[in-house]
């Protein structure tokens, strides 16, 4: 039925706006003081192993200069070394990089989010003073103290020691145990003959290990 002439239609109740207390933007932290150029995928892929590369960071809607750079360099703990740092974004030519330039006061989130002109594109912090090193994280921060239970342990193959998944890939290249390679070559071994007719297990032990009892 259609509402009487004159009658009011009753007005739905607007949700409130509520506005965001915190900033989130992606940054690509580069290594090289004087790049001005988007790096290639080997180049990301080395400043990712290095700790540096892409990384997502959220902010307070409000912080002020100070607080931008120390989130920024908690994030990028390497940048510290740099001097400073500067925030660029790609260019006309999607290669280039172009400097965002700060005012007096420093780069601030109001300014990087409302009057920088970076909109949602990613944004590149390139180090002032000094190049970053790019060593692989893993071994720039293996003298950092940290708790042995922060990283997940796994068991080593040969010589069964509890390891930090992280340090696995070395500890393979220290740990050579003579009798490990012969032990899984002869039960491999042993497996396959087993299988075979008119093969003796015992024969091929023996020699596998060259006759040892």
């Amino acid at each position: 039925m259609s509402a009487p002439p004159g009658a009011k239609r009753a007005k739905k109740s607007a949700r409130p706006f509520v506005v965001r207390e915190t900033w989130t933007h992606d940054f690509f932290c580069l290594a090289d003081k004087t790049q001005n150029k988007q790096p290639s995928r080997l180049e990301k892929l080395t400043l990712q192993d290095a700790g540096l590369g892409r990384k997502t960071i959220v902010f307070g809607r409000s912080d002020d200069a100070s607080t931008f750079m120390e989130k920024v360099e908690m994030v990028f703990p390497k940048l510290k070394h740099g001097g400073g740092f500067e925030i660029l974004r790609s260019g006309v030519s999607q290669k280039d990089l172009i400097v965002l330039t700060p005012p007096p006061t420093g780069y601030s989130v109001p300014f990087i989010r409302d009057s920088s002109g970076l909109g949602q594109a990613l944004a590149y912090v390139r180090p002032l003073q000094r190049s970053l090193d790019v060593t692989p994280a893993a071994t720039f921060f293996r003298d950092v103290t940290t708790p042995a239970t922060c990283c997940p342990q796994v068991k080593c193959v040969n010589c069964n020691a509890d390891l930090p998944i992280t340090e696995v890939r070395q500890h393979q290249s220290l740990c050579q145990l003579p009798n490990a390679e012969a032990s899984g070559t002869c039960e491999e071994t042993v497996f396959e003959s087993a299988n075979e007719p008119n093969s003796s297990v015992d024969t091929t032990c023996e020699r596998i290990h060259g006759g040892e009892s």
